[in-house]
């Protein structure tokens, strides 16, 4: 009987999502996999990550005041871009019919931020509630 090293939980799909949080892996004897720290390097425009096929984000947070992706990998498959763009809540954003909600992430200083998995062209920001792209709270 073979035993899992590790089977995570995961939300339901829904129809049309292109990537989902922490898949459920039951993995084989022959299947090498390691949690990878993606740096996000970027905020306000799109950026790609080349990941292996077959990937799996673990976890999107903080860690001294940036932001990273835990994904979990076998490093022996070919790679492919996941090309992904993260907002600021109370930011404008137009034409984004081509994004999908990853996560929201809560920094220390208060400020939280969207990443969102983007298929083709990146949405465009026009700007926030407040004039400028650092607004957090809902117009009063």
């Amino acid at each position: 009987m073979k035993v899992p090293l590790a089977i995570l939980s995961h939300p339901p799909m829904v129809e049309g999502v292109k990537q989902r949080l922490c898949p459920r892996f039951l993995f084989e004897d022959d299947m090498l996999k390691v949690i990878y720290k993606y740096e996000i390097p970027v905020i306000g425009k799109a950026f790609e990550l080349n990941l292996p096929i077959g990937h799996a984000i673990c976890d999107i947070n903080h860690q001294n005041d940036k932001l990273y992706m835990w994904i979990m990998v076998d490093p022996d498959q070919p790679k492919q871009p996941l090309k992904m763009m993260v907002v600021g809540t109370g930011w404008v954003m137009k034409d984004c019919s081509n994004m999908w909600f990853m996560k929201t992430i809560h920094m220390p200083n208060g400020l939280v931020w969207h990443l969102f998995g983007v298929e083709g062209r990146e949405c465009s920001l026009l700007s926030s509630d407040k004039g400028s792209v650092e607004a957090d709270t809902e117009p009063a």
